[in-house]
């Protein structure tokens, strides 16, 4: 699991039970449509991931596929911070 992917867990559980969720789980969850975050916590976790890993979302990363799975929104912010995929 990367750091990435633990963080946002870590995030995940203090708003949801996610304790269902296994390693594979968490690198295709699609956090909308499994109800982990509504329109409003989406807010609190752009923020959050901004100050985390101190980069900034565009409007191109918003729509962006990816950015609705766990998995994609790590491949993101690798991408923005130039770190090479796991």
């Amino acid at each position: 699991m990367t750091a990435e992917t633990q963080w946002l867990r870590e995030w995940f559980s203090k708003k949801s039970d996610v304790s269902g969720y296994s390693d594979e789980d968490w690198s295709v969850c699609d956090f909308f449509i499994e109800g982990l975050v509504d329109s409003l916590e989406v807010i609190e976790l752009v923020a959050a991931v901004e100050g985390h890993f101190g980069l900034q979302f565009n409007e191109d990363h918003f729509q962006d596929r990816r950015f609705t799975t766990i998995g994609g929104l790590c491949e993101i912010i690798r991408e923005i911070q130039g770190t090479p995929a796991s």
